[in-house]
């Protein structure tokens, strides 16, 4: 499922926003966004998403036969959003039972039939990157600053918060099974993209040297594969997704593709990469989400493409 994406080529607060589109499900453009729309849909196949734009939120559902099948808009919340419009660079995760949306500095939680039921407050930042690890621990970053913050199941406020002093400012999130915590950024050292370890038991960071690239785009743990996922925003028309081993954190597969791809989602296994394509369209972008073979790098799939005045943030996938 899609969520939102973040980030502007350089990291220089250039606003991405997006209207997605996500395998299971299409997102409607523009004027079709701007009021809610909910349409119930039958037994499907696939993988659903979950997207946003700013503080909007899309469930994306896809029925068919992949790639044969079609897309679908499943809803858009909460009522009066236009994701054309909305300003903020913010993030989206979801968990066996909740769905969670950046707003601005806080983050909004829904249940799956999309009713709030909570936020997230005392972060210092804009919640761009979040995600859950196996006890249902919520982080968020803290972007533009090099902070992340942990919440408990349950709490709506930080149970802990972890500075990063290797990074200059820190984008995006993920966990492994095993309780690690990853996350992209700017080094402090050399402005280009970083990937850092934390042992939330100890507070240590540590830079994965082997990581290396751009502009630190999504990055995701595939468990079943031992695979972590790093997206490199690169120089604005293209940039490259690695995998690289969890236990040795060499790379194992690399490949390029065209326009600005933010987040990036994976499935627990299997040979499929999820992200939010964004590719410069005059003073606008061109959006579609995008499936990958994970192999190859080739494109197995897209939804249909729509334009946004900001560039796309983020996407994840349903638990």
């Amino acid at each position: 499922m899609f969520m939102s994406l973040i980030t502007s080529s350089s990291r220089s607060f250039v606003t991405r926003v997006a209207t997605c589109t996500a395998v299971l499900g299409l997102i409607v453009a523009s004027d079709a966004l701007a009021r809610p729309v909910l349409h119930p849909e039958p037994a499907y196949t696939g993988q659903s998403y979950w997207a946003s734009v700013g503080r909007c939120e899309f469930l994306e559902v896809y029925r068919g036969t992949w790639p044969t099948g079609q897309y679908y808009t499943a809803e858009v919340f909460p009522a009066g959003c236009n994701p054309y419009s909305e300003p903020e660079l913010t993030g989206v995760a979801a968990t066996s039972a909740y769905i969670y949306v950046g707003e601005s500095s806080t983050v909004a939680v829904y249940t799956k039939k999309t009713k709030q039921i909570g936020t997230l407050t005392g972060l210092t930042g804009i919640p761009l990157g979040i995600t859950s690890d196996v006890r249902e621990n919520v982080w968020v970053t803290n972007y533009p600053s090099n902070s992340l913050s942990a919440f408990a199941p349950g709490a709506s406020t930080p149970t802990a918060t972890y500075s990063d002093a290797n990074l200059s400012s820190m984008s995006f999130v993920a966990a492994d099974q095993n309780g690690n915590i990853y996350v992209s950024g700017q080094s402090a050292t050399t402005g280009a993209l970083e990937v850092d370890q934390l042992t939330p038991a100890t507070g240590n960071f540590v830079p994965l040297s082997s990581i290396g690239g751009a502009v630190a785009g999504g990055i995701a743990v595939q468990t079943k594969t031992g695979l972590l996922w790093v997206c490199d925003e690169g120089n604005g028309s293209s940039g490259t997704i690695s995998s690289y081993s969890l236990s040795t954190f060499q790379r194992v597969t690399q490949f390029a593709y065209s326009g600005i791809d933010t987040g990036i989602a994976v499935p627990p296994s299997g040979p499929a990469v999820y992200a939010i394509n964004n590719v410069v369209a005059g003073s606008a972008f061109t959006v579609r989400g995008i499936e990958y073979d994970a192999k190859s790098g080739k494109v197995a799939a897209s939804a249909p493409a729509f334009s946004s005045a900001q560039l796309t943030i983020g996407i994840a996938l349903e638990k």
